[in-house]
């Protein structure tokens, strides 16, 4: 039971730390829906571009990744962002990222040419996309938090997952469900059609900032120390 009440303290030290970084930095959700816009714009003008309209919309989704993984950082590290932060953003990790997709694409093309010759090939990318799930779950952490690239980052982060996956998944499924509500109520608002989209839009990306927040903070700590330490910690916070 000491390893429950252990993780539930972490969340809660966590929980008020990501409240506290969230209020003084609500801009950043807005950047959450830049990049949808951005996304958007992309995609039409690499629409009648084949391959090539391919390739920009992937740099482009990795260049966004990069930024958000950035201003999640620098709340993190110094509890504030600027403009200039959410410029430098873009290239700050695009190389790690842009490197992650690769590997991930390698791989999901060897798992879709392997699963031609099955019986049944839809289970069989269903079986890989839960199992990237779980294995790279918290790689974007990673990737800002350590120095790994590729192949390694998979690895390390494969090696967290088996070590802190108890606690490491029960606030990202929650936040799944919450972010499944929240869009789910938006629409019962019956708001108009040019009104709905850009709601769910704000009220989904304060949701995906305070998780990123969280699980960001959850990360440096379950990576500090293993279940013994915490444990540890919890019983010395007692006395």
């Amino acid at each position: 039971m000491d390893r429950l009440f252990a993780t539930l303290w972490i969340y809660r030290r966590c929980g008020r730390r990501t409240v506290e970084l969230w209020a003084h930095n609500l801009p950043v959700a807005l950047a959450v829906v830049a990049y949808a816009v951005v996304m958007a714009a992309v995609r039409l003008v690499a629409a009648p571009l084949g391959w090539l309209g391919g390739l920009l919309v992937t740099l482009a989704a990795c260049a966004c990744c990069s930024s958000f993984l950035y201003l999640v950082a620098q709340v993190q590290r110094l509890g504030r962002v600027n403009l200039y932060d959410l410029q430098r953003g873009f290239t700050a990790y695009l190389g790690e990222v842009v490197n992650l997709g690769f590997v991930l694409w390698i791989a999901a093309t060897a798992v879709r040419l392997a699963g031609t010759t099955l019986p049944n090939p839809r289970l069989v990318g269903l079986a890989f996309t839960v199992v990237v799930f779980v294995v790279a779950n918290a790689v974007p952490e990673m990737i800002y938090q350590t120095h790994h690239t590729g192949l390694r980052l998979i690895a390390e982060g494969y090696h967290f997952i088996t070590t802190n996956g108890l606690e490491w998944f029960p606030p990202t499924l929650v936040a799944s469900a919450v972010a499944y509500a929240l869009a789910a109520a938006v629409e019962m608002l019956g708001l108009p059609a040019a009104l709905q989209a850009p709601v769910q839009m704000v009220a989904i990306g304060l949701l995906v900032y305070a998780l990123a927040l969280f699980r960001g903070l959850l990360f440096a700590e379950l990576a500090a120390t293993g279940s013994r330490g915490r444990v540890f910690r919890y019983r010395g916070r007692r006395r």
